[in-house]
C-alpha cells in the first residue's frame, strides 16, 4: 500500500536516517561537535545515546524546564545542521 507522506515529513525522515548512519558509524561525536550544548543534549536524549533509553520530548522538555514545542523546534533546528556538508 502506498502512502502519500508530506514533504516535509519525508525531509524529517531522511534527517534522522542521516543520524543513525552517523551514530552508527562511529562519527556523530564529530557532527555534535558543530551544535550548542542545548542542541547536543536535545539529540543525544531523544536517541538514547548515553544509555540506550531514547526519550520523549515531554521528558526532555521537563529536564531542562522548557515546553515540549519547544524541545520539537531545537530538535529541528539541530538535525537541519547536522545534515548540512562539513
Amino acid at each position: 500500500m502506498y502512502f502519500n507522506i508530506p514533504k516535509f515529513r519525508k525531509k524529517f525522515i531522511e534527517q534522522y536516517r542521516h543520524l543513525m548512519k552517523l551514530y552508527v558509524s562511529g562519527r556523530l561525536e564529530l557532527y555534535l561537535g558543530r551544535l550548542t550544548e542545548k542542541e547536543r543534549f536535545i539529540i543525544k536524549e531523544l536517541i538514547g545515546y548515553n544509555d540506550n533509553r531514547p526519550k520523549t520530548n515531554q521528558l526532555i522538555a521537563a529536564m531542562i524546564d522548557i515546553c515540549p514545542s519547544r524541545v520539537s523546534q531545537i530538535e529541528g533546528r539541530a538535525l537541519r545542521k547536522l545534515c548540512s556538508p562539513l
